[in-house]
């Protein structure tokens, strides 16, 4: 029922083309099933940092990446963040062909500027869990409602799919509390998790927030970003782009997993949801993740807003080609002044309303009605796609 041969893909020509690969994606995403895969089809060497039994040493990255050959596989590489510079010192030094896969399922100061030092060098790839062409188009709408972790998609019920949900969030969040060392209770960092799913799809203000929690607001800018650095929430910047326009500077948050969201608010099945105030934020969240992971956009996703209230949900650049994205949950898409004044602003090559239908439709020149069940095929005709045959080599 789930595919994943093309992630596998992606990740087996990355390790071809760079030397260092890091694969990053929230906790339960699948990222160790691949990487078994993987591991064991080029014979590599996987070594887990969060596993007790193999009692591991800091020393065991230096001393791998100096004298294995071949494949060498770091999971759960965000323990050890002091290590990573150490990484690429030592590959620069070794005369023998070798590649780093780093895993890690939260981003720490120094695995960000390790990215950034290494831009044009190192291959970033992140998992959002499973995405619509990894399961049968009968299936979406599951994906939606359960969210895109294997487990809660899965589940032999709603009901069970749902328990897994809620029993994740708790643990997952309450392991957030002591690896970061944070002087919050679980508890009520659960508090403000619980918070933030009514802001979801929204421009939240951290000063209301601070408010309703009693803290300070450097304290929520802080919890905003340990839960980001999580991959639980996504805050999607906005256009900075010279458009002669005063523009919305602050980012808009949402909730990563549909199904995190929905167990959060309460919602266990299709007619709950499909009752639930939140069904087009809902709708609209779920869709930009799908077209976000399909892109591999996680660095360049943005969308746009002028302080008129002109608005666009997500604009992805890739190349030279510009592309914008508005998520409508209606039968029939339309248009609006704001699809036209972003296209006239931000030079758009396409824009493309995504919607739960199962027809195109060309509205005008630019704007395209496409269901989501088949916005890949149409990102691959816009060459937003990865494709092993047309992605060159870079060092």
């Amino acid at each position: 029922m789930i595919s994943r041969n093309v992630r596998l893909e992606q990740i087996n020509h990355a390790l071809d083309t760079h030397q260092i690969v890091i694969l990053t994606g929230p906790q339960g995403c699948g990222k160790g099933t691949l990487v078994r895969r993987i591991a064991g089809q080029r014979c590599g060497h996987l070594y887990d940092l969060s596993d007790p039994v193999t009692a591991l040493d800091p020393e065991i990255v230096e001393s791998a990446t100096r004298e294995l050959q071949g494949l060498c596989i770091f999971k759960e590489m965000q323990l050890l963040p002091e290590r990573v510079h150490w990484i690429r010192s030592a590959l620069r030094d070794s005369h023998q062909r070798r590649s780093i896969l780093l895993v890690c399922s939260a981003m720490s100061k120094e695995l960000r500027q390790f990215i950034e030092s290494l831009t044009g060098e190192i291959k970033w790839i992140h998992m959002s869990g499973l995405a619509i062409d990894e399961v049968d188009s009968t299936a979406v709408e599951r994906v939606w409602l359960c969210g895109g972790y294997p487990q809660s998609f899965m589940s032999v019920s709603d009901e069970a799919s749902m328990n897994w949900r809620t029993t994740w969030i708790h643990s997952h969040l309450e392991s957030i509390v002591s690896k970061n060392g944070f002087r919050i209770p679980a508890a009520k960092l659960k508090r403000f998790w619980h918070m933030l799913v009514h802001v979801h799809g929204s421009i939240p203000k951290t000063a209301d927030l601070a408010r309703s929690m009693g803290v300070k607001e450097k304290s929520v800018k802080s919890y905003l970003r340990v839960l980001d650095d999580s991959f639980l929430i996504r805050r999607l910047l906005p256009c900075s782009c010279e458009t002669g326009k005063r523009l919305i500077k602050s980012p808009k948050l949402y909730i990563r997993d549909s199904g995190l969201l929905h167990a959060t608010l309460g919602i266990t099945n299709r007619s709950e949801l499909f009752t639930h105030p939140c069904l087009a934020l809902s709708w609209q969240g779920f869709a930009l993740e799908q077209v976000i992971q399909l892109t591999g956009s996680e660095q360049k996703a943005r969308f746009y807003q002028t302080h008129a209230g002109a608005r666009l949900e997500l604009v992805i650049q890739k190349d030279s080609i510009r592309v914008g994205f508005d998520f409508q949950f209606r039968d029939t898409p339309k248009t609006t002044k704001s699809m036209h004044s972003a296209i006239h602003d931000l030079a758009l090559d396409r824009l493309f309303i995504v919607y739960p239908g199962r027809h195109c439709h060309q509205l005008s020149d630019k704007i395209h009605a496409i269901p989501l069940t088949q916005i890949r095929t149409q990102l691959q005709q816009e060459h937003l796609i990865f494709s092993s045959q047309s992605t060159q080599k870079t060092r």
